[in-house]
């Protein structure tokens, strides 16, 4: 127990790495400390002769060390795994702590009582519905509604050109389609095709007539071409 006293003197004195200070009070950031109180009594460093109960993985453990696997670091913890009834945990609790001293068993106790509470609440707030947050990529969003009001823009224009469109051809300011495309008049000039006869230009008539004297003239000559060749054959 003499080096116990030996450690608590440097730690107190000294530096430790789990001391945290404040105005009125010192705090340990130790796992195994049971209070969480920087005090002689509570550190699981300066005693070889200690024990807390911890929480892992919602399974409550009591961890238990002695003077006997000091030399065994990995061996100085023996972990029991108690009950999840509350009763029978604080009988294991008094089974395994039986003859230690009266405050770590009174202070394992009331830290039984404090993680059974907090398994109640967790198990509590499971159950209940609470809104789920989403995170929301800002850049993303505020580019896709740039996306949506230039799309929406551009069809509002075609539509209104297209509605403008069928409009003066009803009012007739067109005498018939010239080089628009026929998809757009389909659903009009079915509409009006009984009322008002479609009429062709003159000049696409005289272009079909003067086509066709082309096709005729090019086949004359292809005839008094081959009748020349025969002939020269038969002279030869």
């Amino acid at each position: 127990m003499s080096a116990d006293g030996i450690v608590w003197e440097c730690i107190n004195r000294g530096f430790c790495s789990f001391k945290i200070k404040t105005d009125r009070t010192i705090f340990c950031t130790n796992k195994y400390n049971i209070t969480g109180i920087c005090e002689r009594k509570f550190c699981p460093l300066a005693n070889s002769q200690y024990a807390t109960v911890l929480d892992i993985n919602g399974h409550i453990v009591l961890h238990m060390k002695v003077i006997e696997r000091a030399h065994l670091p990995s061996e100085q913890w023996e972990m029991v795994e108690l009950s999840q009834d509350y009763k029978l945990a604080v009988k294991q609790l008094h089974k395994n702590l039986k003859y230690w001293p009266v405050h770590i068993r009174d202070k394992c106790r009331l830290r039984l009582k404090k993680i059974k509470e907090m398994h109640i609440r967790m198990h509590r707030l499971e159950k209940t519905i609470e809104p789920r947050l989403v995170h929301i990529k800002k850049k993303a969003e505020r580019r896709d509604m740039l996306r949506q009001a230039k799309a929406l823009a551009a069809a509002q224009i075609e539509k209104t050109i297209q509605k403008e469109l069928l409009t003066q051809l009803k009012e007739g300011k067109y005498d018939e389609i010239y080089n628009f495309s026929t998809l757009a008049y389909k659903g009009l000039v079915t509409e009006t095709a009984g009322k008002k006869p479609v009429k062709f230009h003159e000049n696409e008539a005289s272009e079909g007539h003067s086509q066709r004297e082309r096709e005729i003239s090019t086949e004359e000559e292809y005839e008094y071409e081959k009748q020349e060749r025969e002939s020269v054959r038969a002279a030869a």
